[in-house]
């Protein structure tokens, strides 16, 4: 991301470059340059070199003819995508990132404009661009995820295309409908533009769209614009409200001071015609307005583009789609006597060189916009010690720096050395003063300006006045930095390690972002457990870490280690440890056992746990269920005997736990009386009323035999006892009587399921009157 960041200040930087104009005295100028190299060793707290050095090369000309510098007033137009695809960037999470990096990046500009040295000042147009005649009813808007302002339909009706005005610290953004697209318009081809509503934009007076750089600041804020959310971007239409705003420039123009126009675009794709399924390239509209922009209007086109691929109706690839993109808009940008509009345009998606080519770009610029900028050589071998410790040496050539400190020595790292021009301000004492914060940065390839033995290049440098000139101050001086490579080493840390070696010493360059060595694997398996990469981390400073809530640590073996986060500080000194850390979990697989198990039972899926500091981890299984079915538990054996606490244990190691079932069931078992009848009023039948099925007034009564695995047992609380009275002999009739050659089994789980089980038990008849009066007796309680 900060690569990108940079880019969008570089590109900024472009327009910076064509603010001034300057006006020279006739004949040659006589200037004179001033360089000085230093070299700064850094020292800790106890007075000792930690290894770290910065080198810098300073150089500035001085006017001795006191050439006169002219800043013009300038109208700039910003014609801004505002479209989901420039609030994100594609392929991060970091919603809104994008949208504030650019937004950001317009507000440094204005902040750093140069102040015009004749009357006038510089005023600024924005505008934006994303559907017509469309509110965006079916655009995913998401707050969290589109930062600015979401305006209503009946504010925002052709979302997000519009311009911006600014009264009374109030932005407000607009938008209109009736638009008419271009393939309805008369005679239209192929550079045909969809045209505005009728009296959209026609009676703004320039003081309003063209707003000072107080009330531009105002609309550019991160809050306060439209949220970038729509889900087309449609340049064509932005294009046709920048001419109207270019319109009403040249209209002030015409009746102020002489003015220049800036127009910067910001896109992510060329003007396009949605199809079905399909979208069709208008190029030649985009192309043809920037021509009527440049000729007709005297404008100067600057832009970028975050690429994002289209999916066309003629199959061009990806690839194919950005190089068209990128050369149509290097032909939109330039002027009118631009012959090739490259160095005013910049493709985000080319972020790997950016440095290398936008100081290329820079230097074209400054020699052709800036006639009294002059191109000096620098010629560096030699730098004085600029430390205030004590050091060994006061001079140090560029080829000791380089043995020493490890400077190029690794072609896997891209060194740079950083130039950052500084605006003169005027003289204090009789010495050149300059400002703190640069305005524009550039990188050079250190292995283009110091592979010898000395640091060899060529500057673009606007020289300043000389002491005691009265007037507007102008001119610069540039800084060359460059610090020594870090070396990194890596380590494993914690209790749990890999098998294999962390990876080799390398080097890391200061100042940008340095990702660790990719690892061979980031998970590797144990005997027992599997390790997963954490990360790396470093050691805790105080000097960098001073806020810990917001970090990530760990504390092992007393010592406090922080996530590294890809900065390359300059309190690493020369050598930076990295650590990486590893976290150990543990599966618990799961496993049916025994000959029972349902048939739509599905074993759990394995479950993976982090072990804690002290080894372990708690786990408490499922308890499954299934109709018809009854679950054991779980066993940490095949056997079945070592039971797991369904409380949760706390685990070590990777484990196998074992599920049993049980089938569940009934059997129905047939009792029946033949001369006699059941007791109502007996224990056996008041216990087994319910569990029974039959219909009591009958003779024969049915219970339900509780089944496991298909056995159970009739235990004797199920079977009806004629001592106990469970039922009696019917008149004419004596107990006890038999069951006959089938009595009821209660054996242990003599019950199956595919038995068949029904008893009777019969009463004898009474045989003399003895038998009959006893059981008259019996029966009338005598």
């Amino acid at each position: 991301m900060k690569t990108r960041i940079l880019s969008y200040l570089l590109v900024f930087s472009m327009i910076l470059a064509l603010l001034p104009a300057s006006a020279l005295a006739e004949g040659e100028s006589t200037t004179t340059q001033h360089v000085t190299a230093t070299v700064k060793h850094a020292f800790d707290n106890s007075g000792a070199e930690t290894g770290q050095i910065t080198a810098q090369i300073e150089a500035y000309l001085t006017d001795t003819d006191d050439q006169s510098r002219t800043v013009k007033p300038c109208d700039i137009i910003f014609l801004i995508e505002q479209s989901t695809f420039m609030n994100t960037q594609t392929d991060t999470t970091q919603y809104g990132q994008e949208r504030a990096d650019i937004l950001n990046s317009m507000e440094s500009l204005l902040k750093n404009l140069p102040t015009p040295t004749t009357d006038g000042e510089h005023r600024v147009a924005i505008a934006g661009f994303g559907r017509i005649n469309n509110s965006g009813s079916s655009d995913s808007y998401i707050e969290s995820q589109h930062p600015g302002t979401q305006l209503s339909a009946t504010q925002n009706p052709s979302l997000n295309t519009g311009y911006y005005t600014c009264e009374n610290n109030a932005p407000d953004f607009h938008s209109q409908s009736g638009w008419t697209e271009w393939d309805k318009i008369t005679d239209h081809n192929d550079t045909t533009l969809p045209e505005m509503p009728e009296g959209y934009l026609a009676n703004e007076s320039y003081d309003k769209v063209f707003m000072s750089i107080d009330d531009a600041k105002n609309v550019i804020d991160v809050d306060k614009m439209v949220s970038w959310h729509a889900g087309a971007s449609r340049m064509d239409a932005g294009l046709q409200i920048t001419e109207q705003l270019a319109k009403i420039a040249q209209a002030h123009k015409a009746t102020d001071e002489d003015r220049n126009l800036i127009i910067f675009v910001a896109a992510s794709s060329l003007p396009y015609q949605n199809g079905v399924g399909v979208q069709f390239l208008r190029s030649e509209a985009a192309q043809a307005a920037a021509t009527e922009l440049k000729n007709k209007y005297n404008a100067t086109i600057f832009g970028f583009g975050d690429f994002r691929a289209l999916n066309l109706q003629n199959g061009m690839s990806s690839e194919d789609q950005r190089t068209q993109f990128n050369e149509t808009m290097a032909g939109i940008c330039g002027n009118s006597t631009t012959q090739d509009g490259t160095p005013y345009f910049k493709g985000l998606s080319q972020v790997h060189d950016i440095g290398e080519a936008l100081n290329e770009l820079l230097i074209q610029i400054d020699a052709n916009v800036n006639p009294n900028a002059e191109r000096r050589h620098i010629n560096v071998e030699n730098f004085q010690e600029k430390s205030t410790e004590h050091t060994s040496h006061t001079s140090h050539t560029w080829k000791e720096l380089k043995e020493k400190h490890h400077i190029l020595t690794s072609s896997a790292i891209n060194e740079t050395a950083s130039v950052d021009y500084y605006r003169f301000t005027g003289y204090e004492n009789g010495n050149p003063q300059f400002g703190t914060t640069p305005i524009r940065h550039i990188e050079l390839r250190l292995s283009d300006i110091g592979s010898s033995d000395s640091i060899q290049t060529a500057l673009s440098l606007l020289p300043i006045p000389p002491a005691d000139t009265k007037g507007t101050a102008y001119g610069e001086k540039a800084v060359i930095t460059i610090t020594d490579p870090v070396c990194v080493d890596y380590k494993w840390a914690g209790r749990w390690r890999p098998k294999f070696d962390p990876p080799d010493h390398e080097h890391a360059a200061r100042g940008v972002k340095h990702s660790p060595s990719n690892l061979e694997q980031n998970e590797t398996t144990l005997e027992d457990m599997k390790l997963k990469f954490d990360g790396w981390y470093r050691l805790w400073d105080n000097r960098i870490d001073g806020d810990a809530g917001e970090k990530k640590t760990w504390t092992y073996e007393g010592k406090t280690y922080v996530a590294y986060q890809d900065n390359v500080y300059d309190a690493f000194g020369s050598d930076l440890t990295l650590y990486g850390r590893w976290i150990p979990s543990i599966d618990v697989n799961f496993q049916w056992i025994g000959s029972v198990i349902p048939a739509d039972a599905t074993p759990p899926s394995t479950v993976s746990l982090a072990l804690s500091d002290d080894g372990t981890a708690s786990f408490t299984p499922i308890v499954p269920s299934q109709e018809g079915y009854e679950f054991d538990g779980w066993y940490k054996n095949s056997a079945c005997t070592d039971r797991y606490n369904e409380s949760g244990e706390n685990l070590t190691k990777n484990t196998f736990l074992y599920g049993r079932w049980t089938k569940i069931g009934t059997k129905k078992v047939t009792f029946t009386v033949v001369n006699g009848s059941w007791n109502t009023e007996s224990d056996w039948y008041k216990n087994n009323i319910g569990n029974t099925d039959a219909d009591t007034a009958t003779d024969t009564i049915t219970v339900n035999v509780p089944l496991r695995n298909g056995k159970g047992t009739l235990t004797p609380d199920l079977v009806p006892h004629v001592d106990n009275q469970d039922m009696t002999p019917a008149d004419d009739y004596k107990a006890p009587g038999t069951w006959g050659d089938k009595a009821p089994d209660t054996n242990t789980d003599a019950i199956t399921e595919n038995g068949d089980y029904e008893y009777t038990y019969t009463f004898p008849e009474a045989d003399n009157l003895y038998d009959y009066l006893s059981l008259g007796n019996r029966h009338r309680g005598t």
